[in-house]
């Protein structure tokens, strides 16, 4: 998460005008606070501390926080959603992604060729259990 300085593979931000955290799962524990700055944001276990709970704590009546629709799934929407009018607040879909405005020096997308697996193919064929 570039605006975050955590660099594992799973995690979410969120940030409020004067609050903000960084979630993530047990494999980054240790790796999270050592990555993020702790006078900007807090790094919560996102099962123990789940992102619904903060910003039911955190939104406050009249709050509105901001969402990209393109980067959540429909039940994860309606979760922070319910959190927020728990809260007094609102979710709101933004029409573009903040980050991707701030974000300048952003490096490009990475394309590789990709090559079609036949069906029936030994590589296609399902996991053994």
């Amino acid at each position: 998460m570039w605006l975050t300085g955590f660099s594992g593979s799973a995690g979410l931000a969120i940030a409020l005008a004067g609050k903000a955290a960084v979630f993530v799962d047990g494999r980054y524990t240790l790796q999270a606070p050592a990555q993020v700055d702790g006078s900007v944001f807090t790094v919560e276990h996102v099962v123990n501390a789940p992102p619904s709970a903060w910003i039911e704590a955190n939104v406050g009546a009249g709050g509105r926080l901001g969402y990209d629709p393109w980067l959540h799934t429909p039940e994860a929407v309606e979760r922070l959603a319910k959190a927020c009018r728990a809260a007094g607040g609102e979710l709101v879909a933004v029409g573009t992604n903040p980050i991707d405005a701030i974000w300048t020096d952003r490096p490009g997308r990475r394309w590789r060729p990709f090559t079609p697996i036949p069906s029936g193919s030994p590589a296609s064929a399902p996991w053994p259990s």
